[in-house]
C-alpha cells in the first residue's frame, strides 16, 4: 500500500522542505499551511525579482493541488508583527493562529485520504485526535 502523507503546519518554518520531500518521493497528499504561494507563476515571478518577503513564503517544486494554504490564520499575526513588532500582542497573535489552525483541521480530517498524517507542536493537538 503506497503510503499518503497529510502535512500540517501553521507556519512558515523547515515544514516547506518536509513537503518537499514527500512530494518528490510520492508521499504528499496534502499539505496544509497558513501561508504560502501556491500558484507557480507567481512563485517563478517572486524568484525572478528576487523579493525576500514573498520567497520565503514558498519552495521551488512545490505548488498548485497538493497545497492548501490558509492566510486567513496568518493575516492578524502579520498585521500586529508591523505595527507592534516582537510584542506580546503578536506572540498572542500566533498562539491564536496556531489553535484557530488546529481546529480546521481537525474538521478536516474526515475529508482527507492520506493514511499518515504529521502536525508540528503547537498546532496539532485536535488534529492528531481527530487523525487517530
Amino acid at each position: 500500500m503506497m503510503k499518503k502523507v497529510i502535512l500540517s503546519h501553521s507556519g512558515k518554518q523547515h515544514s516547506y522542505h518536509v513537503a518537499k520531500a514527500l512530494n518528490d518521493l510520492g508521499y504528499l497528499e496534502k499539505f496544509y499551511t497558513s501561508s504560502y504561494i501556491t500558484s507557480k507563476y507567481l512563485q517563478l515571478y517572486f524568484n525572478l525579482t528576487n523579493d525576500q518577503y514573498w520567497t520565503r513564503r514558498f519552495v521551488k517544486g512545490v505548488h498548485g493541488g497538493k497545497v492548501e494554504s490558509n492566510w486567513r490564520f496568518e493575516f492578524k499575526e502579520i498585521l500586529y508583527s508591523k505595527f507592534y513588532g516582537q510584542s506580546e500582542k503578536t506572540l498572542n497573535a500566533v498562539y491564536e493562529r496556531d489553535v484557530n489552525f488546529d481546529r480546521f483541521i481537525s474538521l478536516e480530517m474526515s475529508k482527507l485520504n492520506g493514511n499518515i498524517f504529521w502536525g508540528y507542536q503547537g498546532s496539532c493537538l485536535k488534529s492528531l485526535q481527530a487523525a487517530k
